[in-house]
């Protein structure tokens, strides 16, 4: 799949190869599950050149098409540090924001780019590459720098979420952090159907998975309801 990506690119088809997976993965959804939130992958690139050709509603075009509520869509926006101007990307993503879909910055390095494109951009979700997980539970300068991110993502009123959770310490580890969300195969294998309830390794990891918000994607919350700041709570309804 990696090959295939690469290769569309050389090909200057990207934009392409990503409308069609896109349209796929709606009619999918929309005939088999219809349920809960569809987060899509689309690169920061593919949606830039979007937007200068037909304007980036042609997605919400695609939503209705398929009878899917943009307020049901994640945008999971990749390879936006390697976008020149922010502002190009700002303006693809207004239209898609104005009309309820959720955007999130995929795999966050932490860089000084992926901290300007977080101030510029504001986005709802940001999601960490997977690197701040593994060995989180071992490495000190890590977990310092996870928690300087969850203060950011509440000064910025997002939602933080941990990537790539394997196992049951770096599970514990990112909710002593305070992280909002975490996603992984220790919470479960990919499925078409998605999770409703924690899996029983996941609750006996946490210890109280009976108060946790029950999930709408592969993504499970680590905070109990009535533990939501209050400043969140609409973010947290995003994944409804």
């Amino acid at each position: 799949m990696e090959d295939l990506w690469k290769t569309a690119e050389k090909e200057n088809c990207l934009q392409e190869l990503e409308l069609t997976c896109l349209e796929a993965v709606m009619e999918q959804w929309s005939s088999q599950i219809g349920k809960g939130k569809l987060f899509v992958n689309f690169s920061a690139q593919s949606l830039v050149q979007l937007q200068q050709s037909q304007g980036t509603a042609s997605l919400l075009q695609l939503m209705h098409k398929h009878r899917i509520n943009p307020k049901h869509v994640g945008l999971d926006v990749s390879g936006y540090t390697r976008v020149h101007k922010l502002d190009a990307l700002l303006d693809a993503l207004s239209p898609l924001r104005t009309a309820g879909v959720t955007v999130a910055l995929d795999n966050f390095s932490a860089s000084e780019k992926s901290m300007n494109a977080w101030s510029v951009l504001l986005p709802n979700m940001v999601k960490m590459a997977p690197r701040w997980t593994h060995n989180i539970a071992t490495e000190s300068e890590q977990s310092r720098m996870v928690r300087s991110l969850v203060r950011i993502a509440r000064t910025q009123n997002a939602l933080l979420v941990a990537k790539s959770v394997e196992t049951g310490e770096e599970l514990l580890t990112m909710k002593a952090l305070e992280v909002d969300i975490a996603q992984g195969f220790f919470l479960g294998s990919p499925s078409l159907e998605p999770a409703r309830s924690l899996n029983l390794r996941a609750r006996d990891a946490l210890g109280s998975g009976e108060n946790l918000s029950p999930p709408t994607t592969s993504a499970m919350p680590m905070t109990s309801a009535e533990d939501i700041p209050p400043e969140l709570a609409h973010r947290y309804s995003l994944l409804n």
